[in-house]
Order: C-alpha cells, then structure tokens, then sequence
C-alpha cells in the first residue's frame, strides 16, 4: 500500500480540476493542466511513496494534457530524472524537440528541469520513477540524447527497466528507507547502462561525441562548427548533415545548450551575486542583445523575470 493515496473522487466535481492540478504540483513539479473538461466524467488519482531521495508514483486519470513550461520551472522546484512506463492507455511525451508515442508497455525518460508536454488521449495509467538529476550521471548531451526517446518494455534492457520501474513502484512502501540510497545508485546504473544501449545507430556514436565536446567547450564564444568537426575528425558538412538527422542544426544545439546552462547559474543561489551579463558572457554569449532575444523566446520571461522568481 502507498504511503500515500489521493483520488478527485474525494472532492466536490467542480472543484476537481483545481485539486488534480495542486496534486501534481505537490507530488512532483507544477505544470499547467490542460483538456480536464473533455472527457464526461473527469477523474484523476495518485498513489505516491517516497523513501530517501526517491519518489515512486502511480498515476491514472482520464484523458488530459500536463504542460511543464519555462513559466512553470522555478529556482525551488526539486530536479528529477524521471522513467515513466504506460501501463494503459495511450501517450505522448514531447521534450527536447523530440516526440515520444507511447502505447500500454513502452518506456520513456524526461527531466523536470526543461519544459515538456505529457497528452493522454485514452484514459490512461503510468508508473513513475523519480530520481533526483544529481545522482544521474550523465552529461547534459547525454541527457538530451535520451529524452522524449520510445523504448520497447517488452524486450531487451528496456525491458529490464520497464519491470523494473514497475516493481519497485508497485511494492514502493515495502522498502525500508535506508535501502534507497542503495536502490537509487542501481536504478541510475541500469539507466546509464540503457543510455549505452541505445547509441548503436549509424551515426550516433559520433553524434554523442559531439554533443560532448560541445558541451565541455560551449563557454568559449569563438566555438564554431569547424572547430567542432575538426575536434571529431570529421568534416563540416558530415557535421551539418548528422544534426539534419537531429532536426536541428550545429547553432542552435549550441545555443540550446548555453541558455540552459545559463538558466541552471540564474536560478542556482550560490551564482546570486553575478549579475545577468557576467553569466552571459560565461556561457559563451558575446552579444547581450541577442542573447536575450534567444533567452525570451526560449522560456518565455527575460533572465531578470526568472531570476527573481513569482512576485518578484
């Protein structure tokens, strides 16, 4: 049995959606729900068990969207990694450019910390993992690499994971808390060892590579797609071709990866004495009003407004 047990069931139907929305704020991170309405009898429940760092969650509601935008991300919000399996119903999960179609079986991961769209269109049910993004050891590139990516649960590592994931979430309250730390460091293995698993593709053992000297190098404002070719021992147009096959070019991956480096050093406390410009121009921007045109169309607020937070 859960530690914890929350259904809209226990609220008058008016005030349902009001409820769900502050249950998945309080449980994980606020997002804006949208398409509650759209089914005739809209209904939601949870059963939550946390032990340590780790947050164990099964969700099943009928057919509506979560929608974690940057207005939503804020400096207190807890960092999680998360694995989700759909146990019934069919999904979609949209993060990093990248559209994930799920149906009853199927694996995905995503991060809280970057804006992402979950839309159930059948009543639907999800076992959720929860691990804290610091104790995933991953690269930023190998983060995005993985995310919003469709896995098989029924075969292979991801199969591995998917039981896995549903086990644990399942049985969540029988584990005593000072076995999460140890659970937490075999679930981060399996992940990092599933990550490996899938970077067989032609192309994507290079394209891994060059996600990570990006990210290693991104602070320097004179990077460039030659350089970044010659690093890897390719050619430019190799270089541009395989981020054709990422739906993206060499500039904008750059420029996706500074602003969110430059976001985590706004929102992160120890960096409060640095003014906006200092981060800036230590995450690789060189021009200040360019750099806050990208940033105000990335999240949707300029650096003061996220610096400051909700009523700031």
């Amino acid at each position: 049995m859960a530690d914890t047990v929350v259904s809209t069931g226990t609220v008058e139907r008016g005030d349902r959606a009001a409820f769900w929305h502050q249950v998945l704020a309080d449980t994980f991170a606020p997002v804006r729900l949208e398409g509650w309405d759209g089914h005739r009898d809209p209904a939601a429940r949870l059963s939550g068990t946390r032990r340590g760092r780790l947050l164990f969650a099964e969700l099943e509601a009928t057919p509506q969207v979560h929608r974690r935008m940057p207005a939503q991300i804020r400096r207190a919000d807890a960092a999680y990694f998360q694995i989700a399996v759909l146990t019934r119903g069919a999904a979609s999960l949209w993060q990093d450019g990248r559209l994930a179609r799920l149906a009853p079986g199927d694996l995905v991961v995503y991060e809280n910390s970057r804006p992402f769209t979950w839309t159930f269109t059948d009543p639907w049910a999800v076992a959720v993992l929860s691990l804290p993004s610091d104790a995933v050891r991953l690269t930023a590139a190998e983060r995005r690499n993985l995310s919003a990516r469709r896995l098989s649960g029924r075969d292979g590592l991801s199969g591995v994971v998917a039981r896995c994931v549903r086990d644990l979430t399942r049985h969540a309250a029988d584990l005593p808390e000072e076995q999460s730390e140890r659970v937490l460091a075999q679930v981060s293995d399996l992940v990092i060892t599933l990550l490996g698993d899938h970077r067989d593709a032609p192309g994507r053992t290079v394209l891994d590579r060059i996600k990570g000297y990006i990210e290693e190098r991104f602070r320097d404002p004179a990077l460039n797609p030659d350089e970044i070719a010659a690093a890897v021992h390719i050619s430019t147009r190799y270089l541009h071709k395989l981020f054709e096959g990422e739906h993206q070019t060499v500039a904008l991956y750059l420029r996706g990866v500074r602003l969110d480096r430059v976001r985590d050093e706004l929102l992160d406390p120890r960096q409060a004495g640095r003014g906006v410009a200092a981060i800036a121009h230590g995450c690789g921007f060189g021009d200040l009003s360019g750099f806050h045109r990208a940033f105000k169309a990335a999240y949707g607020l300029n650096p003061g407004e996220l610096r400051r937070g909700p009523g700031g």
